[in-house]
């Protein structure tokens, strides 16, 4: 599983990103992605698109789906783009 992340914003930022099978880049709709300091979460969709918005600091994402491993991201949302 693997997922492509972009920050937007100074004070809050959006996150946006797809998520898609490693070995053969199809997407992966339906994939859980949770913030877990921030209890949030949103669930990928048709298309493995997902977008959230989280306040500046350091934050870990998780991205889970049935039959994957888990994959956790560090996320630093600090600086303006």
């Amino acid at each position: 599983m693997v997922a492509r992340l972009s920050t937007f914003g100074q004070i809050n930022y959006k996150i946006e990103g797809f998520v898609y099978e490693e070995k053969t880049k199809h997407s992966l709709p339906g994939v859980n992605v949770f913030i877990a300091d921030l209890s949030m979460g949103v669930v990928a969709d048709e298309n493995g698109f997902f977008k959230m918005d989280v306040p500046a600091g350091n934050h870990t994402i998780t991205f889970s789906s049935v039959g994957y491993k888990n994959k956790v991201v560090a996320l630093i949302a600090d600086r303006p783009q």
